[in-house]
């Protein structure tokens, strides 16, 4: 059974029939029309919440395909299962499935609709409805709400896990896609990035491309030969030391060409270079790991 339509938590409480174990308990949202399903009292075994997500991925899988294919979701569907957090400061924890069995570290509309879900359900206690930390699998995520005397959100803030640039201006090779899509060269330079996510960076002015509706089929296939080449070329680890701890260590986490070279590692503010550089597109998928390849080179 699902819930849909919340409109005033203040008033709203879950009907306790809702609580039997056998009844699966779920609210629908949206962020800025991105929807998730929050799936509320259910936790699963894990030290960890990458543990967690990685017993979800491989015992529970059925419950992500229950809500995201049809009859129930369709194809921009997400679902978070809340869960027991594992780190002391941490008020809920959380892992996030989308379609194609993908497993995101971190995702900030995920985040933004989990928030709302705990504060709108009343599920937070009150002195800590304005201020909490949610536990991802990418690590602790603070949060600030600003709470309507309704007991609506009006937004959610979040801080995100540290960004950093992994690998400066490496040149990739894209083959015969891109003559095949008429891009303007065949190779391009990319920067590696990780915030939550990995993310590989292009300049659509390098590719002949324009940031426009009209070339929205064209990008996302040339997006889909960048980080097949990045796959290649540049395979990227997941390190929990890092993650948990919030710092980055030389050699932890990071993306290394094949060649074993050292060229384009240095490392700046990636949300940065992202947010202020015109013309700059990124492609996240990275630091998806899907169910049928669970590896620790997680792609592109």
């Amino acid at each position: 059974m699902r819930r849909r339509g919340l409109r005033r938590a203040s008033a709203f409480a879950l009907p306790q029939r809702l609580w039997r174990g056998d009844v699966l308990r779920c609210v629908d949202l949206h962020c800025g029309g991105e929807p998730a399903t929050v799936v509320l009292g259910k936790d699963v075994p894990g030290a960890t919440m990458e543990a967690k997500r990685q017993h979800i991925m491989r015992h529970e899988d059925a419950w992500r395909r229950l809500l995201l294919h049809e009859p129930r979701g369709y194809p921009c569907s997400n679902v978070d299962f809340l869960l027991a957090p594992t780190v002391a400061e941490a008020d809920y924890g959380f892992v996030i499935a989308e379609q194609d069995a993908i497993y995101p570290l971190m995702s900030g509309h995920n985040t933004i609709c989990v928030a709302t879900a705990l504060v709108e359900c009343g599920l937070l206690p009150e002195d800590r409805r304005e201020r909490f930390v949610l536990e991802a699998p990418s690590g602790p995520v603070p949060v600030e709400a600003d709470v309507a005397e309704d007991g609506r959100c009006r937004s959610i803030t979040f801080q995100g896990p540290p960004s950093f640039v992994a690998v400066r201006d490496a040149l990739v090779d894209l083959g015969d896609g891109a003559r095949a899509l008429g891009l303007a060269a065949d190779k391009v330079r990319v920067d590696i990035a990780y915030g939550g996510m990995w993310y590989v960076i292009a300049d659509a002015a390098d590719l002949g491309l324009a940031l426009v509706p009209e070339e929205g089929a064209r990008i996302r296939a040339a997006g889909e030969l960048v980080k097949k080449a990045c796959q290649r070329d540049y395979p990227v680890e997941h390190t929990p030391a890092w993650k948990s701890t919030r710092e980055f260590r030389p050699g932890q986490g990071r993306a290394a060409p094949r060649d074993g070279s050292t060229a384009s590692r240095r490392r700046r503010d990636a949300g940065t270079r992202a947010s202020t550089t015109p013309g700059r597109t990124s492609w996240p998928s990275a630091g998806r790991r899907s169910l049928e390849a669970p590896t620790r080179a997680t792609p592109l």
